[in-house]
């Protein structure tokens, strides 16, 4: 994690960092969140203080999903609302229960976007069979 901070800084900004690193000296992914309430000066991209981290470790072999992951942190992360939320949380369980419904409305999103595209496929496909049956008339 120090060697990846090195390289530069994960403070991303709007109050947030995301530090990580990969090594075997874990057997899987782990992650822990924290917060700092009067935030602390991380070399952030915008040059504010960062007061919520999200830390992530994963193994050297699994790349795709440690990917995948700092691509999830780093989109709930940057609802603005939900920062707040994540920073007026008044426990631990507060902020679990942040994190696990926002993750249900993410998976109910996906899930409807799935649908929609289904829909979509069947609706082209219906539309394009009457279009054959139309030309199919007309000779």
């Amino acid at each position: 994690v120090l060697d990846r901070e090195k390289v530069m800084s994960t403070g991303v900004g709007k109050g947030f960092a995301i530090p990580h690193g990969k090594t075997n000296a874990v057997k899987e992914i782990v992650g822990a969140f924290g917060r700092i309430k009067d935030g602390i000066d991380y070399d952030a991209l915008d040059g504010n203080p960062v007061n919520l981290v999200f830390l992530l470790v994963g193994k050297d072999n699994l790349i795709s999903t440690h990917i995948k992951l700092l691509s999830r942190i780093s989109r709930l992360m940057n609802k603005d609302d939900f920062r707040h939320r994540l920073k007026e949380a008044n426990s631990a369980d507060e902020i679990v229960k942040l994190f696990s419904e926002e993750e249900e409305h993410f998976l109910l999103v996906q899930y409807l976007i799935y649908i929609l595209l289904l829909l979509l496929l069947l609706f082209n496909n219906k539309q394009n069979t009457f279009d054959v049956f139309d030309q199919q008339k007309n000779l």
